[in-house]
């Protein structure tokens, strides 16, 4: 092989595929490059071998071959499809029921603990023994009565 530049464009010289610029380049470089020239002529005779071959035919176990193969993918293609729907399918129902479980937790009436009425009630009983806070949780018990008809959200 050589180093030409022009080395390149002789397939595309053959198959008169050149702007009318590199035509010229080509036609004036080629009687001065013996390693040119040569390429020139083997890519000739390549192209009239390929050219006087007629159609080829691929032997029909190698079509057939290819055709299984072809098949086999596309059922393996197909089952993971329908694999991933199933799996997608069974999340998106489990994220349901997750969202579903929050909002009726948040939906539920919470009672509402006004904290400052229960410190209070504790700190009046004394709040240093079981007695003071069994007592604590009557008075907090009375006040939320007087307050409500009990504890609200």
């Amino acid at each position: 092989m050589s180093d030409c530049r022009d080395l390149d464009l002789l397939s595309s010289y053959i198959d008169s595929e050149l702007t009318a610029a590199e035509l010229a380049r080509v036609e004036s470089h080629l009687p001065d490059c013996r390693s040119c020239r040569e390429q020139l002529r083997d890519l000739r005779e390549t192209k009239a071998m390929i050219a006087s071959g007629g159609p080829l035919h691929a032997p029909v176990d190698l079509t057939e071959s290819i055709l299984a193969q072809i098949n086999a993918r596309r059922a393996e293609i197909e089952a993971e499809r329908r694999g991933i729907s199933w799996w997608a399918a069974g999340v998106a129902a489990a994220a349901a029921a997750v969202a579903v479980w929050i909002g009726a937790r948040n939906l539920a009436p919470q009672p509402a603990i006004p904290l400052d009425a229960l410190v209070a009630a504790h700190y009046r009983a004394g709040g240093d023994n079981v007695h003071d806070t069994v007592q604590s949780a009557a008075i907090y018990s009375d006040y939320v009565k007087k307050t409500s008809d009990g504890p609200t959200s």
